[in-house]
C-alpha cells in the first residue's frame, strides 16, 4: 500500500470517529433538554388532584410526591406570598375531592403542617374551604 493510499485511510478512519464523537455529544446534550422539559411543576400536580377522575391511589401518590418535593415558598412577612397560592390550592382541592378519605385528608394537614409551620393558619383555611365545598356539592 502506498504511504498516499494510507494517508487518506488514516484520514477517513478519524472523520468517522469525530463524527461519531460528535453525534453522541448532541444526543447526550438532547437527552438532558427533554428530561428538563418533562420535569413537572407544583400546578401539574394542582391539575391531577383538581381533576374529579382521579383517583384515591393516584391523590395519594401525588401528595406524597408534593410533600416530599414541594416545599411551601418561604414567608416574608405575616401574609402567605402570591407564590404561594399553587400550593394552597393544592390543600384545597384535596380537601373538595370526591376519592379524598378523611385519613388521607388529616395526614396531609398534619404533615403539611410539620414541614411548613408558618403555614398554618393558612393550611387549616384551605383544608376547611375545601371541606365546606365538598359538603355543599355533595
Amino acid at each position: 500500500m502506498s504511504s498516499k493510499a494510507l494517508l487518506i485511510l488514516i484520514i477517513a478512519v478519524l472523520s468517522i470517529f469525530v463524527l461519531v464523537v460528535l453525534s453522541l455529544i448532541i444526543k447526550k446534550s438532547s437527552s438532558k433538554n427533554t428530561t428538563k422539559s418533562k420535569q413537572k411543576t407544583i400546578n401539574d400536580y394542582v391539575r391531577i388532584v383538581s381533576s374529579p377522575n382521579t383517583s384515591t391511589k393516584e391523590l395519594e401518590k401525588t401528595i406524597d410526591i408534593v410533600l416530599n418535593l414541594y416545599p411551601f415558598p418561604k414567608k416574608t412577612s405575616y401574609k402567605a406570598p402570591p407564590e404561594s397560592k399553587p400550593y394552597l390550592d393544592f390543600i384545597f382541592f384535596i380537601a373538595h375531592h370526591k376519592n379524598a378519605n378523611a385519613k388521607m385528608i388529616a395526614d396531609l394537614n398534619r404533615n403539611l403542617k410539620k414541614i411548613n409551620p408558618n403555614y398554618k393558619e393558612e393550611i387549616d383555611a384551605y383544608e376547611e374551604e375545601g371541606l365546606s365545598k365538598r359538603k355543599f356539592n355533595k
